[in-house]
């Protein structure tokens, strides 16, 4: 559960609703540049195309989600940041039951 959803409902009771908005750092982080990457295109499989998700191993090992946003005959570049990144979420909660 991100941080700011979290936060939000602290207090709440039962029947309550409540509008909450939420910062990119309470969230899934700032949009980072530095998660932009090329990675050479036989790296990668055959066929993938802009908007395609595929899942790839960082350099410390973690798996992780990347959307590739362009391929040529040489490389293919990829992005590993989250797709909420940098957004500001609004969540109208209600809640129903604490259990």
């Amino acid at each position: 559960m991100i941080p700011g959803f979290k936060e939000a409902i602290v207090g709440m009771c039962p029947g309550e609703t409540r509008t909450a908005r939420v910062m990119p750092e309470k969230a899934f982080g700032r949009y980072r540049e530095e998660f932009i990457m090329r990675v050479d295109r036989e790296r990668l499989p055959v066929g993938v195309f802009p908007g395609e998700r595929l899942r790839a191993r960082g350099p410390d090992g973690r798996e992780r989600t990347v959307t590739v946003m362009n391929v040529t005959e040489g490389d293919v570049t990829v992005d590993a940041n989250h797709r909420l990144a940098g957004k500001e979420l609004v969540f109208d909660i209600e809640l129903v039951e604490i259990v």
